[in-house]
């Protein structure tokens, strides 16, 4: 199987993230998102009909919430993307809560739905890459003996 994004693909995926742009902006500005990546199979050109639509939002403001709060917001964030883009596969995950290959995988693959501020992702980016680096040998070292027990 190739791992070429057919045209028919391309321009279903470029529908998609420009409707997701337009509709999602008020929510995002709403909730204090600082930006959000669209990522996942669906931006590689692998989704299948189980496939969930990915969108990774930096949302710096949680660590001032309680689990609960972050719950209740979370899931309230996520209801209402649901409604508002008749799309009920979708799965917001918060970037500042996921280990940092995710985090580089969703940036480095993902589309830019949104951002507030450039400066604020752009610095997002750079604390990312560095700590990345940083680990990444950490982490190879880690699976590599996971693997081989």
């Amino acid at each position: 199987m190739s791992n070429m994004i057919t045209s028919n693909q391309e321009e279903n995926l470029t529908h998609l993230v420009e409707s997701f742009k337009m509709e999602l902006s008020p929510l995002f500005k709403k909730y204090n998102v600082s930006f959000a990546y669209f990522g996942g199979s669906w931006v590689r050109g692998k989704q299948s009909a189980f496939s969930d639509m990915d969108i990774f939002v930096s949302l710096p403001s949680l660590v001032t919430l309680s689990s609960e709060e972050i719950f209740v917001l979370l899931s309230d964030f996520s209801r209402k993307a649901c409604e508002i883009t008749k799309q009920d596969t979708l799965e917001i995950t918060v970037l500042e809560r996921i280990p940092l290959h995710v985090q580089f995988q969703a940036i480095k693959d993902g589309i830019l739905l949104y951002e507030e501020n450039k400066d604020i992702r752009i610095n997002f980016i750079e604390n990312l890459l560095k700590y990345y680096y940083d680990h990444k040998i950490w982490y190879h070292n880690y699976l590599s003996q996971a693997v081989e027990g």
